[in-house]
Order: structure tokens, then C-alpha cells, then sequence
């Protein structure tokens, strides 16, 4: 009997487990943007300040490139 019990509790456990994987990855999306440069004042420090297509305006910061005002990045 307690093994039948165990062995239900693992069943469950792993019923779960594929549940709540399925799920996540369900909700992984790409949330990259593409934005252009509308202040490259301060680029000797990566820091740009963006605008998006819905010119929602925000600081982005890099420290591999240096891009100009106007550049279209990713962000």
C-alpha cells in the first residue's frame, strides 16, 4: 500500500513539474526593440538615450560599440 502511495505522490509530483514547464515556456517571448538614437551626447560612458517606434523615450546603455545619433539599434 505505500508503495502504491509513493508511487502515485511521484506521478503527481512529475504531472506537475511537466505543467508548470509548459508553462513557462509558453509565456518566454522575444522582448528586443528596435530603437533610434536621440542623444549620443553621453556615448564615451554607453550611455544613449532611445526612442522606440511608439516614441516611448528611455536611457540604453552599451559598453561593446559606439553608436551616433540617428543609428538604429536593438534594444
Amino acid at each position: 500500500m505505500a508503495d502504491n502511495a509513493l508511487n502515485i505522490q511521484e506521478s503527481l509530483c512529475q504531472a506537475m513539474s511537466i505543467i508548470a514547464n509548459s508553462s513557462v515556456d509558453k509565456v518566454r517571448f522575444d522582448s528586443t526593440i528596435e530603437c533610434t538614437i536621440i542623444d549620443a551626447t553621453d556615448k564615451l560612458i554607453g550611455k544613449y538615450k532611445v526612442k522606440n517606434e511608439s516614441y516611448a523615450e528611455f536611457y540604453a546603455y552599451s559598453q561593446i560599440t559606439t553608436y551616433n545619433k540617428g543609428d538604429k539599434v536593438y534594444v
